[in-house]
């Protein structure tokens, strides 16, 4: 439905070209939507839009999740009615920790922390259990360092942020 739905928003709509640095202006995922664009303008057109598009199949905006985070620029969106949309230095979306300054540290810290809390989870339940240790280290794999190495391509790491991953693999 909603891809149906943003079909019906962007035929018609005349928006400022984007730059080539702009590959998508939304990103869907089941309900949930990020709207992409370097001109608030251009948000604001996609927002207002989607919103009396989503009308007419009986859809509405849930205003407490919706969120706005601008990246190295100034510019609100506002509800349709003018009425604020709460605006954020961060915000997690689709399990992942989006951030306006564009650094991957917190995320990566956050997705070691959970790592960690797994592994000691993990730990408990071999305490009583009858696992082999091959099987261990698959688990290990698949809990643990998966959680974490899925950052590895988008964010760019830098050296010292790799070697700390690394680290934390070999202390774990």
């Amino acid at each position: 439905m909603q891809t149906v739905l943003l079909h019906d928003v962007f035929s018609g709509l005349i928006l400022e070209d984007e730059p080539a640095y702009v590959v998508t202006r939304d990103v869907l995922y089941a309900d949930d939507t990020l709207l992409v664009s370097r001109h608030p303008s251009n948000v604001q057109a996609i927002l207002n839009k989607i919103v009396s598009e989503g009308a007419k199949y009986g859809l509405e905006m849930n205003w407490d999740k919706t969120v706005q985070m601008q990246v190295s620029l100034c510019g609100a969106v506002t509800r349709p009615c003018g009425a604020a949309i709460k605006c954020v230095r961060e915000a997690v979306y689709l399990g992942g920790l989006i951030t306006c300054d564009g650094r991957a540290t917190r995320e990566i810290s956050r997705r070691l922390g959970e790592s960690s809390r797994t592994f000691d989870q993990l730990q408990q339940v071999w305490k009583h259990a009858a696992i082999t240790t091959r099987r261990k280290i698959e688990i290990y794999k698949y809990c643990v360092v998966a959680s974490y190495c899925i950052l590895l391509t988008p964010c760019g790491l830098c050296r010292w942020t790799v070697a700390g991953l690394m680290l934390f693999t070999a202390a774990a």
